[in-house]
């Protein structure tokens, strides 16, 4: 009764070198695959990394441009607004002057009875 139980037993006990190495051989397999499949993300996800600090260079030098440019418009807006300050205070100053002189000449004709026609 126990000798087909022993046969088999036996032929199990003989097969497990086997069944061990064909386990280890397919876990060292996939183990492989895994590393092979972690290795490719790694490699894809430094290339997006190095694209992103490129694309991040970029972005600060056109930063750095269109601040650059804001900057130069910046004084020149200045530069126009003080230029016309001054030329407003010349023409203020060109007004008062031609009101001084022609307070003489609207008290001279107040006081000759008004414009030419009128007595």
């Amino acid at each position: 009764m126990w000798e087909p139980f022993s046969a088999k037993l036996k032929m199990m006990v003989e097969d497990f070198p086997s069944i061990i190495s064909k386990a280890v051989e397919s876990s060292s397999k996939k183990l492989q695959d895994d590393i092979s499949v972690l290795q490719e993300e790694n490699r894809l996800i430094r290339i997006e990394a190095e694209k992103l600090s490129c694309n991040l260079m970029l972005a600060e030098v056109d930063h750095s441009r269109v601040e650059d440019a804001m900057s130069t418009e910046l004084r020149v807006a200045r530069k126009e607004a003080t230029d016309l300050r001054h030329k407003v205070q010349l023409l203020a100053q060109e007004k008062i002057e031609l009101e001084s002189k022609l307070v003489p000449y609207r008290v001279k004709v107040s006081r000759s009875g008004g414009l030419l026609g009128e007595s």
